[in-house]
C-alpha cells in the first residue's frame, strides 16, 4: 500500500483537488488496499467535488462504519464546508440517523453536519437529542445550536420550547 498512500498524502498536503477523480476511480476499481481508505477517503471528503464527496457521506452514515471513522469523514467533510462552501450531492437526510449515536464525537460531527448543511428533517433528531439527559453537555448543547442553524418551522418550533415560557422579557 505504500505507493498509493504516497500519492494521497501529496494530494491532500498540496490540495490537489484535481487528484481526486483518480482517487476515486482507484476506489471503485478496488486499487486502493485496505489500510489507505481511511486516507483516501478523507482526501475525497475534503477536496472533492460535491458528487465525489458523496461517496464519502455514503461510507460514513453506512451502518456497518464504526463511529470513529464516520466522525472523522464528517470532520473532513466539515472542513471542506467551512473552506470550500461546497455540500456534499444528493439527499443528506442519512445523516439525521447519527446524530443520535452513541458516540459523542459522531454525534457531535452529524449535529454539525445537518446545521452546516441545513439539513431541515433533523429538527426532531436534534430536539430529541437536545432534550435527552443521558447525552453530555457538549452534544445538547450543539443540538440546541445546530437547532438554531436549520431552517423550517419545525427546527424554529422546537428551539422556542427551550426559551422560557413567562411573557416578559428577562
Amino acid at each position: 500500500g505504500g505507493r498509493f498512500s504516497r500519492i494521497v498524502y501529496a494530494a491532500t498536503a498540496a490540495e490537489a483537488s484535481a487528484a481526486v477523480p483518480r482517487i476515486v476511480a482507484a476506489l471503485r476499481a478496488g486499487r486502493i488496499p485496505d489500510a489507505d481508505h481511511p486516507a483516501a477517503l478523507a482526501a475525497i471528503a475534503r477536496l472533492g467535488s460535491p458528487a465525489e464527496m458523496r461517496i464519502a457521506v455514503n461510507v460514513a452514515t453506512d451502518p456497518a462504519t464504526p463511529p470513529v471513522q464516520a466522525a472523522a469523514l464528517l470532520g473532513n467533510l466539515l472542513e471542506a464546508h467551512r473552506r470550500r462552501r461546497v455540500i456534499p450531492a444528493g439527499e443528506l437526510a442519512a445523516v439525521e440517523k447519527l446524530v443520535a449515536s452513541p458516540d459523542d464525537a459522531c454525534a457531535t460531527r452529524a449535529i454539525e453536519a445537518t446545521a452546516a448543511w441545513q439539513v431541515v428533517g433533523a429538527a426532531d433528531e436534534l430536539s430529541a437529542v437536545a432534550r435527552a439527559e443521558s447525552r453530555s453537555p457538549a452534544v445538547r448543547a450543539a443540538a440546541i445550536s445546530a437547532l438554531g442553524a436549520v431552517p423550517g418551522d419545525a427546527a424554529r418550533d422546537a428551539l422556542l420550547t427551550f426559551c422560557p415560557s413567562s411573557g416578559e422579557p428577562g
